[in-house]
């Protein structure tokens, strides 16, 4: 009995010594909030962040997340700072500075407007003079923002965008058709106001990047690959995908 309680001291003390404290491995993660991806709490909780902790898990990270406004967390990613974003869309503009892990979700980006505005549309040309929101610093597909028809108008936020919409200022925003709904809910705006127009503008995979200015960006990002592949062929991912689809 005595060799059993001074084995649980041996254990306890090596949980908590300074050495174990010391090769915990810690990952800073940035995000603006953007649910049901990325809730902000204390700790942070959402689709997002479950995806990400889980995946650096595996690799023996622990991610703690700091919730910021979308641009500044991308400029400190940019500028190098040892830190990831855990939500990233791909583009053209931001490969220069940034390193992309494997895409673990995919988003389906879509127009949204009043219901009693819905209209169709197939190509940019047919929403020629009509404005849309769009959220400062964010990415979107590339023929989007070429696109010579449309007026877009950036605001700091989604929100900002639905307000809009319901006041006739602009025609309609852009954004991830899951993350407009519980915007809209959580702000007790009812979705039923609005409708989605078809087709999409896009399917944008979601990514963890880390800027190319900081040493550790790569180490980061393969770990990452590794672990979303280990959560993916286990089933976790899954798992956690449609806890938040069934909330």
């Amino acid at each position: 009995m005595l060799n059993w309680f001074y084995t649980f001291l041996g254990v306890i003390w090596l949980l908590f010594s300074p050495l174990s404290l010391a090769n915990s491995q810690i990952i800073i993660g940035l995000q603006n909030e953007w649910p049901p991806y990325v809730i902000d709490g204390n700790p942070p909780t959402g689709l997002s962040v479950d995806i990400v902790k889980a995946a650096y898990a595996t690799q023996g990270y622990d991610i703690q997340i700091e919730i910021k406004p979308w641009s500044r967390s991308l400029k400190e990613a940019e500028y190098g700072r040892d830190v990831v974003v855990i939500a990233a869309w791909y583009s053209d503009t931001r490969k220069d500075t940034l390193l992309f892990s494997d895409p673990y979700l995919y988003n389906e980006i879509s127009l949204v407007t009043l219901k009693d505005n819905q209209f169709e549309w197939g190509t940019y040309k047919d929403l020629n003079g009509k404005t849309v929101g769009v959220i400062k610093s964010y990415a979107y597909d590339d023929d989007f923002l070429q696109s010579p028809w449309l007026m877009r108008i950036e605001a700091s936020d989604l929100l900002t965008n639905i307000h809009k919409v319901m006041n006739g200022r602009i025609d309609m925003f852009i954004e991830e058709y899951r993350v407009a709904l519980w915007t809209m809910r959580k702000n007790k705006i009812p979705p039923n106001l609005f409708t989605k127009i078809y087709p999409n503008v896009a399917y944008s995979g979601l990514y963890v990047a880390s800027g190319k200015a900081n040493p550790k960006a790569k180490v980061y990002i393969e770990a990452f690959n590794r672990g979303l592949r280990l959560i993916r062929s286990n089933g976790e991912l899954d798992r956690i995908v449609k806890k938040y689809d069934n909330e």
